[in-house]
């Protein structure tokens, strides 16, 4: 979502960029109508934002941009965006057809039908992959089969897998579907598909387990529309709501912004396939938050009397598998922290009451203060991390800094996600440096709820630290998935007593571009262990740099330091190359290699790191 202050009649565009494909893709575009007031659009953006990259997927996205199309300026001050995650939900299995030993190698596209009376919401694929590990990869898409067609409900690619991995599928699930298809196609390398018994594609399908979580809807009748607010304190893929009879139009549904107000509808769906009596109404994942579900009967009929009957409802909710952390989630190395006792002790308020280490809200834009006098020198990998428990209906933190005695400004500040309406003690971690103005020495800090918010409840702060990413980059090649890729000349992979085997003349082991990804400063190096049993000498770091220029153009560079080694020896050599001190060692590092030259014999390859001292 973006907030915006409505002036002029001019055009933004929000922009997502495909990380394989190498372009921008539209979300939407907004006409503004200079009505002088803020407004928020949001943008539906589902699909494939994020893969798990240690079971061998990549990410599919990177930056969002909003590009103000040249035609005039805009007004910025909260540009807002939510994951939900679906693989952690609870499942109930619907169909399950277990491997066995044989497969269908594919040479070709392979289709499975299936049919359940139930969403479908997961999907789980064995997969084959020969024993040398080449580059695998694979397609798959999913498809409703209605009227006789076939309509893509999701599609998800699979690479760098081992023989027997399992490929699973999420999705939110699609209304109206009985019958589905799952095809099949392979990219690259000598992939296939496991088969059952009896000798089909072996699978399992679920769907997601769900509880009813009954809310209090006040539900008014205005004209041809329904109207009913509720809360949801999971995230949620479907409201269920009784409407008698059968409405033609649609349900929209709205997302209570903190300080804001109601968004643009986030999700729309067609009321045509609702059931007469209990209708369950689909939409995209949605976070937590509070709501307002609007039902338009687009024939302009008024609604009236037991004809205005969406009852209650209840709202199916994901049971999720939360992990008890034994300690605070922390990233980096301690740069200062406060702990519970330290706030209560150190920290004033601001119009707030503070009460030990809790903060009683008395309207908007209560705050705490850090003592004066902190010295922190502003780093490039540097992380807010805090612990808090916020029960007010905010889902916004600001974070304010200054330097010496000057004023907290809009301009040194960041807006943190939090859990709004939240009984339990979270952790989050902000990487604070990604801000243009973390910069320079830092000797306050100030935190309050995003301004313009009037909700009240209470804030608790138990801890706050600053953290320096020490550890940037960690492959210590114990299991294929935490290894390198293959890059030029390096067709196989394999990894032999915990280390990647370079067998290949002349092969380039790589992280990948845009794996890396942490900005260059000083005071870090390369630390890399491995066992040369080839008779070279020598080996060449090559790392790829990222950057803008000023019309907002990437420009990449690249760097290379050549590093000796002793050659054919058993024993694990260790290097600490200085790579902070080559010029070419800049901006934002997406990428880094190691290229070999030998002819033949063995590379082990134990372990690949980037520290900062």
């Amino acid at each position: 979502g973006v907030e915006y202050l409505d002036k002029g009649t001019d055009t933004f565009t929000v922009r997502r960029f495909n990380l394989r494909t190498e372009a921008w893709e539209d979300l939407g575009t907004v006409r503004k109508t200079d009505s002088g007031e803020w407004k928020t659009a949001a943008f539906a953006a589902p699909g494939r934002w994020l893969e798990r990259i240690e079971a061998g997927n990549e990410d599919f996205y990177g930056e969002i941009a909003l590009d103000d199309n040249g035609d005039g300026t805009e007004e910025v001050r909260l540009f807002d965006m939510n994951i939900v995650d679906l693989s952690g939900y609870k499942t109930e299995t619907l169909l399950k057809r277990a491997p066995a030993d044989s497969f269908t190698q594919l040479d070709a596209p392979l289709t499975v039908d299936f049919s359940t009376s139930l969403p479908v919401n997961r999907i789980e694929l064995p997969l084959y992959a020969d024993r040398s590990f080449r580059r695998n990869g694979v397609n798959v898409k999913l498809f409703g089969l209605r009227d006789g067609n076939a309509e893509l409900i999701t599609e998800k690619s699979f690479f760098i897998f081992s023989d027997k991995d399992v490929m699973e599928i999420n999705d939110p699930g699609e209304t109206g579907f009985e019958d589905y298809r799952i095809e099949m196609t392979g990219l690259q390398g000598t992939v296939g598909w496991y088969q059952d018994a009896e000798g089909r594609p072996a699978l399992e399908v679920s769907t997601f387990v769900s509880e009813d979580m009954r809310f209090t809807a006040e539900v008014k009748a205005s004209g041809s529309e329904l109207t009913g607010d509720f809360r949801a304190d999971l995230p949620f893929s479907a409201v269920k709501t009784v409407v008698k009879g059968r409405p033609s139009g649609t349900a929209s549904l709205y997302r209570n912004l903190p300080g804001t107000g109601w968004s643009d509808a986030v999700a729309v769906a067609s009321l045509s396939s609702m059931d007469t009596e209990n209708g369950k109404i689909f939409f995209p994942p949605q976070p937590a938050g509070k709501y307002r579900l609007v039902i338009r009967d687009s024939t302009g009929s008024t609604w009236s009397g037991a004809a205005a009957r969406a009852e209650a409802a209840a709202l199916p909710m994901v049971r999720r598998f939360e992990p008890k952390k034994a300690s605070p989630l922390r990233i980096g190395e301690i740069v200062t922290a406060w702990d519970e006792s330290r706030i209560a002790r150190s920290w004033t308020g601001e119009n707030a009451l503070l009460r030990g280490n809790r903060i009683s809200l008395d309207g908007a834009n209560a705050s705490l203060i850090s003592p004066g006098g902190l010295g922190i020198e502003a780093g490039r990998n540097q992380y807010i991390e805090l612990s808090l428990q916020n029960t007010t209906a905010t889902g916004l933190l600001r974070v304010f800094w200054a330097e010496g005695t000057d004023p907290f400004s809009a301009e040194k500040s960041v807006y943190i996600p939090v859990v709004g309406n939240d009984e339990e003690l979270r952790d989050y971690a902000f990487p604070v440096s990604l801000t243009d103005t973390w910069t320079g020495n830092i000797d306050r800090i100030k935190v309050e709820l995003a301004q313009g918010s009037l909700d009240t409840g209470t804030l608790r702060l138990t801890r706050f630290e600053i953290t320096d990413k020490t550890v940037l980059l960690d492959r210590d090649c114990s299991s294929i998935s935490n290894a390198l890729f293959p890059g030029t000349g390096m067709k196989d992979l394999s990894v032999v007593d915990g280390k990647l085997v370079i067998d290949q003349p002349y092969a380039v082991a790589e992280t990948r571009n845009y794996h890396a990804n942490f900005e260059a400063e000083k005071g870090q190096k390369v630390i890399i262990s491995l066992i040369n049993e080839t008779n070279t000498t020598d080996f060449d770091l090559i790392w790829t740099t990222y950057d803008f220029d000023e019309a907002g153009k990437r420009v990449g560079g690249r760097g290379t330091v050549m590093v000796s080694m002793e050659a054919g020896s058993p024993d694990i050599q260790t290097f600490e190359i200085p790579v902070a001190e080559n010029g070419d060692w800049k901006t934002t590092i997406s990428s880094i290699s190691l290229a070999f030259f030998h002819e033949e014999g063995r590379i082990l390859l134990d372990e690949i790191k980037v520290i900062k001292e």
